[in-house]
């Protein structure tokens, strides 16, 4: 079976016509030999040329590899050295295609410029095609790529394109360059041509863990401008993008692999989808991602809308209105019920526990990860729950959601339970390749079978506990997508209908389990991609720990202690309004943890997150009144609880800092917080100079300690240091109203224990809303300090007290007097309240205006005004006829 696709124009002689004004540098003889697949005897190589006001793209005539991206408007060069790099690669089951035969054929009927791209390749019957447009007035290229397969028995394996090699710095001298990644949700390197160390790394999309969560990346020159590229694929094909230092130029190179859904004998690769190479004129990330929103919100993962505007019975309020931190790892079946009211009284506020992992019945083969005979027991210890109920606290069941136990009943055999279990054995629904090792193995979501038992589970345990919320580890956001078992009635590949498959098994019963509870049950998961926007509503991740996270932050930890790799808060940039929670952190109580724990804290409640103590890996500590020896934790190792003999104490200051934190997010700073549209964060005009902090990281797998006792023993810090910080966290949220009437909350906290003064701008503009005149408020806990009225950009000079949150809210005025100003239309136009070109006066006397249409010469102004909040002055005189504001002094 062939999978069609995009082809490319067969040039015939009716088609040969002169050369067309894109060709540049080339003969007629050169442009004929193109077309006709004969090699140019030109020893001056052409370009085939895209380009507009905004982009400029250079090809090599002759293999079609990129030359030259420039980026017009900024003089920037993205590709400045691309001798040497292929044009496309596509991986077969007979190893490379390589180009042997190139056209390009100019699409005439196109308000732009575009070119039917097609490469014949030396695998029989395997061509590669691309529609590449450039239209006139755009800010980007369009690039579709596709496969052509008429081979009954080769395989398509995978494509690679677009390929930007000989990347350099922007420019040549002065500024800093930065790299976007959306690895872990967000991160920048700054100076990678300088910094990186020659790499190959795959960043796999989807894959929250190890890859990328949203398709976006981007290069630039900051405060200048640069280029991004995104892929606008809103069906899941996996693919790796990968942004490397090649060891044989030093150069960097861009480019996007993707991996087939279906490699079935015969078949092409088809994506059906665009990438895009933007034009950033901006100069920072946020511009790439604005870019990138405009386009993934109207996508089907977002359908749900903002979450302020759901229903009660759509999403879960508690999480969102009445939830000050969260915790990670507490057993759920030891009586630890003193220390959750103790961790609750620590922070002063509500606490939302996810349950810790391991509930033992003897030995990992015996767990909870078996068929439908394993769980019936009752290891979720009630005194946990009453404690957690008492203090108005709520709890997750921690599960594996796709981990089977290789030693349960109803893996291998269907005995002795084979009337009770409706699909025992379990043994051919495992992933293959299996990314689990044994004891473990991890069953394919895209059988029918899983999703099925999935769903009974969570009703099942729902009935046995009646927890708050799921929980689902090591799941779909983990970037599992690659099953080759076609007997699970899938075909071989990643991707795409692996995403179809945890969607169903992420809503089998949902509805039913809601119904069911009578409330709204929600469910999260670890780390995310954009494509479960609809399915979690929060998910844990580590990386906003900088320093102290595992896991998904170990690969960046060395590069944030030298200084160029920094996280920035990308997805929920893009997402805060629409998505899921997210929890973060990785903190301990303990003041052993560090003074870190403050700039940690803060940034991850500023990006509108939730901060997390874990306990995945290290003990809880010991909290006042305490007179226990020793406290617990749990391992993924079968000796499931471990003793610490020398626990640390909790530090009051931290969970004071927490509350307070919690405080603000629940209360005067809800509505950007906890619900707002995350924009730039204000512009700091003096701010404060950076601080050195220590930090331990002893909460990590990392670490040399020995539990095979039970019997905490051995190196407990992983790695311990100072890290340069700064102690000024800002940001930024509109309440996603319309923008002339949405408000702004600027959020502040100095995480220094002194009081400090800085100076910010408030710009309305700067954060996407539209008014003239603006109010600025002053928001701390139980006090309200109105600060005037002001239009335009003005400084403001901050008193911020000592790790105490404060929010300066932006929002339209109500305002009479010479400060105003007000926004004046041509009403004779027909389309006055949407010109572009509009006079801004201000009001000082009647013959400061000179607002006269010379045109009418009949000594009456004509034309709309528009107040955008501010009043009109009082001695104008105003009357309406038909749609014109006459003016009159």
């Amino acid at each position: 079976m062939r999978l069609d696709c995009a082809t490319a124009n067969d040039p015939s002689p009716a088609a040969i016509s002169p050369p067309p004004p894109y060709i540049s540098g080339m003969n007629r003889f050169a442009w004929l030999a193109l077309l006709v697949l004969v090699p140019a005897p030109s020893t001056q190589a052409g370009e085939i040329v895209l380009s507009n006001a905004a982009l400029e793209l250079r090809l090599d005539d002759t293999t079609g590899a990129v030359r030259q991206l420039r980026n017009v408007a900024k003089g920037l060069d993205l590709v400045t050295n691309q001798d040497g790099q292929p044009a496309f690669v596509v991986q077969t089951s007979t190893g490379a295609a390589s180009a042997v035969s190139f056209t390009a054929t100019p699409v005439a009927a196109f308000d732009g410029t575009a070119f039917d791209l097609h490469w014949n390749t030396d695998k029989a019957g395997i061509a590669f095609d691309v529609r590449i447009e450039l239209p006139t007035s755009a800010d980007d290229i369009r690039m579709i790529p596709c496969v052509t397969n008429t081979t009954p028995d080769l395989r398509v394996y995978s494509m690679e394109y677009p390929i930007l090699g000989g990347i350099q710095r922007l420019l040549p001298a002065g500024g800093t360059d930065y790299e976007l990644l959306s690895a872990a949700q967000g991160y920048l390197y700054r100076e990678p041509y300088t910094n990186l160390p020659v790499e190959t790394r795959r960043w796999l999309y989807p894959d929250g863990y190890g890859g990328a969560s949203t398709q976006l990346w981007a290069y630039f020159r900051k405060d200048v401008g640069g280029f991004s590229m995104e892929v606008r694929d809103a069906t899941g094909v996996a693919k790796n993008f990968m942004f490397n230092k090649e060891a044989s130029t030093g150069d960097l190179r861009w480019s996007v692999e993707t991996l087939t859904w279906d490699k079935s004998a015969g078949h092409g690769l088809d994506p059906a989808f665009d990438i895009r190479l933007v034009a950033l004129t901006k100069g920072d990330w946020e511009e790439a991602a604005d870019h990138y929103r405009a386009w993934s919100l109207q996508q089907a993962w977002a359908s749900k809308g903002r979450v302020a505007s759901r229903l009660d019975s759509q999403f879960p309020r508690w999480l969102y209105e009445q939830t000050y931190a969260t915790t990670f790892g507490v057993s759920i079946n030891l009586d630890q019920a003193k220390w959750y009211r103790a961790l609750h009284d620590w922070v002063g506020g509500p606490l939302f526990h996810i349950s810790g992992f391991w509930w033992p019945g003897g030995t990992a083969q015996s767990e909870w990860y078996g068929g439908y005979n394993d769980w019936n027991d009752a290891r979720v210890n009630v005194a946990n729950l009453t404690a957690i109920q008492q203090k108005g606290d709520r709890w997750g069941l921690f599960l594996f959601d796709l981990h089977f136990a290789d030693g349960a009943h109803e893996w291998a055999s269907s005995s002795p339970d084979p009337l009770t279990d409706p699909v025992a054995p379990w043994q051919p629904y495992n992933m293959s390749p299996d990314p689990e090792d044994a004891p473990w193995s991890y069953v394919c979501p895209a059988t029918s079978a899983w999703p099925a038992f999935h769903g009974w589970r969570d009703v099942k345990t729902f009935d046995n506990y009646g927890y708050d919320a799921n929980y689902y580890d090591i799941g779909a956001g983990l970037g599992r997508v690659r099953c080759e078992n076609t007997a699970h009635g899938h075909p071989a590949g990643r991707g795409r209908w692996m995403i179809d498959g945890y969607r169903t098994m992420l809503n089998a019963r949902r509805d039913e389990l809601h119904t069911h509870a009578g409330r709204y049950v929600p469910a999260g998961t670890e780390l995310i991609s954009e494509l479960y926007l609809r399915e979690f509503d929060y998910y844990q991740a580590r990386a906003e720990a900088s320093v102290m996270s595992m896991l998904e932050g170990d690969h960046f930890r060395a590069g944030e202690k030298a200084g160029w790799k920094e996280k920035v808060p990308l997805f929920a940039y893009a997402y805060h309004d629409v998505g899921p929670v997210r929890l973060d952190g990785n903190l301990k109580a303990a003041a052993k943890f560090g003074e870190i724990f403050y700039w940690i804290a803060a940034r991850t409640i500023a990006w509108g997150g939730l901060p997390e103590l874990n306990y995945e890996l290290s003990a809880l500590e010991k909290f006042p009144g305490m007179t226990d020896t020793f406290t617990w934790y749990e391992t993924y190792k079968d000796t499931f609880h471990v003793i610490d003999n020398s626990p640390y104490a909790s530090a009051a200051d931290r969970g004071l800092f927490l509350g307070r934190l919690g405080k603000a997010r629940t209360g005067f700073a809800k509505p950007w917080l906890a619900y707002g549209q995350m924009t730039r964060a204000p512009r700091v005009v003096s701010g404060l100079s950076n601080v050195t902090v220590d930090w331990h990281l002893y909460n990590t797998f990392n670490r040399a300690t020995d539990t095979t006792s039970g019997i905490e023993r051995g190196s407990e810090y992983y790695e311990q240091g100072t890290l340069a910080v700064n102690p000024l966290i800002t940001s930024a949220f509109t309440d996603g109203a319309a923008p002339a009437s949405a408000s702004v909350g600027l959020f502040f906290v100095n995480v220094t224990n002194t009081a400090q003064s800085v100076t910010i701008q408030t710009d309305p503009s700067r954060h996407g809303v539209s008014y003239l005149n603006y109010a600025r408020t002053r928001l701390e806990d139980g006090v309200t300090q109105e600060l005037g009225v002001q239009s335009g950009t003005q400084d403001l000079t901050l008193s911020l007290p000592s790790r105490a949150p404060v929010v300066i809210r932006l929002r339209p005025s109500e305002c009479i007097g010479a400060t105003c100003l007000y926004r004046v239309y041509r009403a004779d136009t027909g389309s006055a309240a949407s010109q572009a070109a509009s006079a801004l006066a201000a009001y000082q006397t009647a013959q400061g205006h000179n607002w006269d249409d010379a045109s009418l010469n009949d000594g009456v102004s004509r034309f709309y005004l528009i107040d955008d909040g501010g009043g009109f002055p009082s001695t104008i005189t105003l009357s309406k006829t038909a749609t014109v504001l006459q003016i009159q002094w």
